[in-house]
């Protein structure tokens, strides 16, 4: 690997340590400062909001990465408009068909049952997931263009340092904060990002797209098909993660929930040098299959597992000796320290899972990534499901070792078939 690229590696691992150091800053903040409940319904719709930003773009951002790294010079900016402007056809569709479901939340009684969250906190939410993943696809175009830096900071740091610095600001007023005043300080957040990213390079294309007598850019056919693929490849790939959302408060309570999440945020950590490389090579990724470099491609994939494993083993005994410290700052019972280990050992293989998925995805090989992910989620969601409802907590927490585990091996078999040129269908 050549020095340049790992200087590239290096500077993403940083600026996603430092996104994903705010994110957990955060958590364990809202953890220690609202009441349970008010924690417990916020990640509830903060997590929700994540998944919406993820879905409602359905697959297109991944389709941008590989179509503006492959494309010529010249071309790209009409792709990049094309693509932009579909994705905000996409985003706001899925926007207000969940405006829409929302509404049921107008009944106390389906309040009353989801922790009696109101429709104002509901809409806070999908807005906000509405302007992140539209800012989040045009951010992708810089990081198919290998501004790396640029697009990191947009995707991964823009957001969780705004909310943060929103909520030490309300901790300074000293008002007593409660859900929804976090979840203002998140639409405001995904508004300031969206602002950056969006209007200046591509206002013309969308505004075009959705004026009364004009139709604007729109993108291939062959683009939308890989996009939706792609949408139904990232929904069963964080199926189990996602579920988790639901599950854990049904069987355990909101207690254990906010103490669930920290350990979630905690346990992400081990991601970090799997993101950097991802973020880093997916365009890379792309490229060398289009030459069909695909020895070239095999040695940077293990070259990246080896140093995934490397950085996981040693966050993992970092956060084993700090364990103590971090939880009684967020005010998580101790106990909750052996599920933060279990998920960090899930997150290696979620790592490698990823990475693989990243390789395929650039490969043109949504239909078998499909496959697989929708095959283990549909088993590993209703065992998710047996485990809370029959054991504890840290019992049912090794289901994503699992999971993750038997994710990572078959798709790291395809990958290494397809670099050996031993796969030819797409």
């Amino acid at each position: 690997m050549k020095l340049s690229r790992l200087l590239s590696v290096f500077k993403t691992l940083i600026l996603r340590g430092i996104g994903s150091g705010v994110s957990v800053l955060f958590a364990i903040l809202v953890s220690r400062y609202l009441a349970t409940a008010e924690a417990a319904l916020f990640f509830v719709l903060f997590n929700a909001s994540v998944i919406g930003a993820i879905c409602f773009r359905w697959g297109i951002d991944e389709v941008v990465i590989r179509r503006v790294a492959a494309a010529k010079a010249e071309e790209r900016e009409s792709i990049a408009g094309a693509l932009v402007t579909q994705a905000h056809r996409r985003v706001l569709f899925w926007v207000g068909i969940a405006l829409l479901i929302g509404t049921a939340l107008l009944s106390p009684w389906v309040s009353r049952h989801l922790s009696d969250m109101d429709y104002l906190d509901f809409s806070l939410m999908v807005i906000a997931s509405g302007l992140i993943a539209c800012a989040a696809a045009a951010a992708r175009v810089l990081q198919g263009e290998g501004k790396t830096d640029a697009a990191t900071f947009y995707l991964n740091i823009c957001v969780p340092v705004l909310a943060l610095l929103g909520l030490l600001c309300l901790t300074f007023i000293g008002e007593k904060i409660g859900a929804r005043q976090l979840l203002w300080c998140y639409l405001l957040a995904a508004v300031t990002m969206y602002v950056a990213v969006v209007p200046v390079r591509y206002g013309r294309e969308i505004l075009s797209a959705f004026s009364p007598n004009g139709r604007g850019v729109r993108a291939d056919a062959a683009d939308l098909t890989a996009a939706n693929r792609l949408g139904m490849v990232v929904l069963a790939q964080q199926a189990l993660g996602w579920s988790a959302v639901a599950i854990i408060p049904i069987f355990y309570g909101d207690s254990a929930y906010a103490g669930f999440v920290v350990s979630q945020k905690l346990a992400t950590l081990i991601s970090l040098l799997m993101l950097a490389i991802n973020f880093t090579f997916s365009s890379r990724f792309a490229a060398l299959h289009a030459k069909g470099e695909l020895r070239e491609l095999w040695r940077l994939v293990r070259l990246s597992v080896g140093a995934i494993l490397v950085a996981s083993v040693a966050i993992l005994a970092l956060a084993w000796l700090f364990m103590g410290h971090i939880l009684e700052y967020a005010r998580v019972p101790r106990h909750f320290g052996s599920i933060v280990i279990i998920m960090m050992i899930g997150q290696i293989a979620f790592s490698m899972a990823a990475l693989f998925a990243v390789v395929l995805s650039m490969c043109r090989r949504e239909k078998f990534l499909l496959r697989a992910q929708v095959i283990l989620a549909s088993v590993f969601v209703p065992l998710l499901i047996v485990a809370c409802a029959t054991v504890n907590l840290t019992v049912a927490s090794w289901v994503f070792v699992l999971a993750y585990s038997a994710l990572a091996c078959t798709l790291f078999d395809r990958v290494r078939r397809v670099t050996g040129g031993e796969v030819v269908d797409v």
